[in-house]
């Protein structure tokens, strides 16, 4: 269904977001009122260091007046590309660079009354930055944390990270960076990775597409990141 816009009142411009006020008509022809928040969007980045653990932060949100784990993420300046924003915000909130870069999702986080879209980031391949952190002014109490990858996914179903664009970067990088550990039978604990894509030349990495056991055996069907090549793994467990 298209509104028709019959006017339109910007009744506040501010620094994070800007609010407008629209009259819409249906095409019915009955009239209402449209309430939006203006926002530049953001970038969000989901740090994994070369061991597999997550960087994260803990910083005091002033809405909530709560300290919160989050990804580290920023606002995009007007026009910025958001992987500019990202790598900006890894740095400036972290101290970490990133050799490699890949666009997991660009989520709306609001859409009934806000058109704010957040650019998440899956960042590998990490290193110190030579300047190290730079945190802006407000920002000096933020904690900087690495927590291993399969913690935080944990912390998510025990509700201690509550931050949706943290769970959004968490959950949805979780596939591509190989099956996590699982539990058999008493204590044994077994894992299956694959670093890179089984077609010739192809960088890619795998993401499980589905598991189930059988007769002492685990068999994982994956498929390929980049060139969508399917295969199976077969392992005994």
């Amino acid at each position: 269904m298209t509104l028709k816009l019959v006017k339109r009142t910007t009744v506040f411009e501010g620094r994070v977001f800007d609010i407008i006020v629209d009259d819409v008509e249906y095409p019915s022809g009955n009239h209402s009122v449209r309430e939006v928040a203006r926002h530049a969007g953001g970038a969000v980045v989901v740090p994994v260091l070369d061991d597999g653990g997550l960087v994260m932060i803990r910083q005091h949100r002033y809405p909530l007046d709560e300290v919160i784990w989050e990804l580290p993420a920023g606002k995009l300046d007007r026009g910025e590309d958001p992987l500019a924003c990202a790598k900006r915000e890894l740095e400036e909130e972290t101290g970490y660079t990133a050799g490699e870069w890949k666009l997991l999702n660009s989520i709306f986080t609001t859409p009934g009354f806000c058109d704010e879209v957040l650019h998440i980031y899956l960042a590998r391949g990490l290193a110190p930055s030579p300047g190290g952190r730079r945190p802006e002014e407000g920002e000096e109490s933020m904690t900087v944390h690495e927590v291993p990858f399969a913690d935080a996914v944990e912390m998510i179903s025990k509700m201690e990270i509550r931050d949706g664009k943290s769970i959004c970067g968490i959950l949805q990088a979780a596939p591509l960076l190989g099956p996590p550990a699982r539990a058999g039978e008493g204590e044994r604990m077994y894992r299956a990775e694959i670093a890179r894509c089984v077609h010739p030349g192809c960088p890619g990495r795998p993401l499980e597409l589905s598991y189930y056991e059988r007769n002492n055996w685990a068999t994982s069907e994956m498929q390929c990141d980049t060139c969508r090549t399917r295969f199976t793994m077969k392992f005994e467990i």
